[in-house]
């Protein structure tokens, strides 16, 4: 080749075949943790563009190790299994099938045939499969796995989803008990591959014994149009003694269990649970663990029965660092505090819990004076006496993030100090004597919220807040509080790190929102120089006039260079003239018409501002 022919020749032809199936993967090849996935789009572009490349592709045994087939848009399903698997040779291999999810006909012997040509293709690379995903009808997917039960050496992944057929079948069988889905896979005896496959199944899933103790991560989703008996989900939790991790998302349990054995899982490190009220009880009392360290249970309908039966589980984990419990919207006839019997249990102490949080009730209250939590950095308290918040606030010197919401029994005047060193977040709807005592000097984020349940606001003594901390904070959200203009100002000049304010049905006027709009004497930054986030919503004397003044002077022609344009989001108390709110939008802001309503999708589009700038 002559040299003016090979400075003719395009530069990516002079890369080695190496590289060039290095770019070849990086354009198609999506790596995880225990599977690949590839665009098979890509695939074809690539092999399209000159004979060379169509050779590097269809020899590249990795972009063909993920074999995705599809029943419904496919023909011919179990000759272009063997077509790839042939170009795959020894790779692991990363399976991903869409059966077909509607109801079965009446004649199904064509699709059964399909079924068993597919399964028949794959079988014999089974020791090479690293992950699993089928999604369609139950019929099907029974079909497949009967026809394809062999050994599961180098599993880490399965995915088998026959719940969203549902959308196709209405909703006539909804008192029917769906039926466990059998998974006659087996797995390795060796010890090393075992105890490390993740399953996310919707349905029942019935293990054979040596697939089971294999199980690490369990995720089961239960459709709650559908009704799936517990005794066949304890079932499938007792074939999996080896759990590390398990996600239960079950709406529609139904049946008392005959079996009330305990299900113990001694390697369980991660709880999530999620099922219906009249079954948690079940799965408190009967799961047993001691390595538990994430444990989260988002709704609860409270009794003396789960009380006491995550205190039993509180002993029986040391090691626990999370707990997070909801609550229920009805939770019943609940009694009293002063009407539930002291509970008998020892103080409970829990040394690595850092992060805890508990929408109360009255049946939870004495067991949680039972509670000691010396390290926690991380407190969420909603729905609690205030002795029970200030035994938990009162023994910890490491708190970070402090949630006190809905606080009962407050008293009148409180005049305990209490110092948190390491405070950075503060939201609460403490009364005005509690915050009083409050000394955070790193605090960055404040949230005060007061009470709603009447129409006169609660009085936020952020002036003595500030005065006594000095914090840097950087954001401030004030709601039904009232606050003079005076003091909200003389808190302003010392905060100057303040990028984030939220007012919302507070006493704040114009007033405020003129002082910000004009620079301090002999200086030309404003007021809170650093401020680029507003949320000012339903506030009665702050009007269309005064929230103009303040963004023409922070997002007009006039802005200083050293300030930040201002956004958010702005709901005025009272109505405003239309070129009003023409003005304000030409600042940039998000601004909610109350007087002009805007067309259905421009109202979502405000309320996801809306919510976006509250998160």
């Amino acid at each position: 080749m002559s040299r003016s022919d090979a400075l003719a020749e395009p530069p990516i032809q002079r890369l080695t075949d190496d590289a060039l199936l290095d770019i070849f993967a990086e354009l198609s090849v999506e790596r995880d943790e225990d599977s690949i996935r590839v665009d098979v789009k890509s695939v074809v572009c690539l092999a399209g563009v000159c004979h060379k490349w169509r050779e590097l592709v269809h020899g590249y045994s990795l972009l063909w190790s993920y074999i995705e087939l599809d029943l419904e848009t496919q023909r011919d399903v179990d000759l272009r299994a063997t077509y790839w698997l042939d170009r795959a040779r020894g790779r692991l291999l990363t399976i991903h099938i869409q059966l077909d999810p509607s109801r079965p006909p009446e004649n199904t012997s064509d699709k059964q045939i399909e079924l068993v040509r597919l399964a028949r293709a794959l079988q014999d690379s089974m020791d090479r499969w690293v992950s699993l995903t089928l999604y369609g009808h139950a019929f099907y997917i029974d079909i497949f796995l009967w026809h394809c039960s062999e050994a599961m050496p180098m599993l880490k992944w399965l995915d088998i989803d026959p719940e969203f057929r549902r959308s196709w079948e209405g909703f006539g069988d909804n008192n029917k008990a769906e039926v466990p889905i059998f998974i006659p896979f087996t797995s390795a005896s060796d010890h090393h591959l075992c105890h490390d496959i993740r399953v996310d199944f919707s349905g029942v899933p019935k293990f054979t014994p040596s697939f089971g103790i294999a199980i690490a991560d369990l995720t089961l989703r239960l459709d709650r149009a559908f009704n799936f008996p517990v005794d066949g989900i304890l079932n499938a939790l007792r074939s999996c003694p080896n759990l590390i991790n398990l996600c239960l998302v079950c709406r529609s349990d139904i049946g008392s269990p005959r079996s009330t054995g305990p299900i113990p899982l001694p390697k369980l490190v991660d709880l999530y649970l999620q099922c219906s009220y009249e079954t948690i009880p079940t799965y408190v009392t009967l799961l047993q663990f001691s390595a538990l360290k994430l444990l989260s249970i988002p709704h609860i309908r409270w009794s003396p029965i789960v009380s006491s039966g995550l205190m039993r589980i509180f002993q029986a984990c040391p090691f626990l660092t999370s707990i997070k419990l909801g609550h229920s919207a009805s939770s019943g006839s609940a009694q009293a505090p002063n009407d539930l019997p002291l509970p008998t249990i020892p103080l409970i102490t829990l040394p690595f819990v850092t992060e805890f949080h508990v929408h109360g009730d009255p049946c939870f209250f004495p067991y949680q004076r039972r509670l000691a939590l010396p390290n926690v950095e991380e407190l969420r308290l909603e729905v609690i006496p205030f002795d029970v918040a200030l035994r938990f606030v009162s023994n910890t010197s490491r708190l970070r993030t402090l949630i006190l919401l809905k606080v009962e029994e407050q008293p009148h005047t409180y005049t305990a100090r209490h110092s948190f060193p390491a405070l950075t977040s503060l939201n609460t709807s403490l009364f005005s004597g509690a915050l009083d005592t409050i000394h955070a000097p790193k605090l960055v984020f404040l949230t005060i919220v007061g009470s709603i349940s009447n129409s006169a606001l609660s009085p936020a003594p952020v002036r003595r807040l500030v005065d006594r901390s000095a914090p840097p904070l950087i954001s401030l959200d004030l709601q039904n509080v009232e606050i003079p203009d005076d003091d909200l100002l003389w808190c302003f000049e010392r905060l100057s790190r303040l990028q984030s304010l939220a007012l919302h049905a507070c006493s704040t006027s114009d007033i405020v929102l003129h002082a910000l709009a004009i620079p301090l004497p002999d200086q030309n930054t404003p007021l809170l120089p650093r401020l680029n986030r507003i949320y000012f919503v339903y506030n009665d004397n702050i009007t269309a006039a005064g929230v103009i003044a303040f963004l023409a002077s922070r997002n007009g022609p006039s802005q200083s260079a050293e300030s930040p344009k201002v956004e958010g989001f702005i709901q005025l108390s009272g109505s405003a003239e239309l070129h009003e709110y023409e003005e304000m939008e030409s600042y940039g802001l998000s601004v909610a018409r109350d007087a002009y309503p805007e067309s259905d999708s421009d109202s979502d589009s405000d309320s996801g501002s809306d919510s976006d700038l509250r998160d």
